[in-house]
């Protein structure tokens, strides 16, 4: 809840993006906020796609962002 709680904060995002990505499955709660925060970009949405990648259940998502319209989106779900 920590790291859910810092994707709120501009300035803690990356923190908490890395963070999570150490969670794994357990950060399954936070994917809809991962893939709010890669979709919109930035430090944290940059980062976004290596703990999306290391979540199991963020798969789904992250199939649907490598036809998403956005180049940098599709970039992204490709890296992972």
């Amino acid at each position: 809840q920590v790291y859910r709680d810092a994707l709120k904060v501009e300035d803690a995002h990356m923190a908490a993006v890395l963070g999570m990505k150490q969670f794994k499955g357990d950060a399954k709660d936070a994917v809809p906020d991962l893939i709010a925060m890669f979709q919109q970009g930035g430090p944290g949405g940059y980062y976004a796609p290596e703990a999306l990648g290391a979540i199991p259940e963020a798969e789904p998502a992250l199939l649907a962002a490598l036809k998403d319209p956005n180049e940098r989106v599709k970039a992204g779900a490709a890296r992972t």
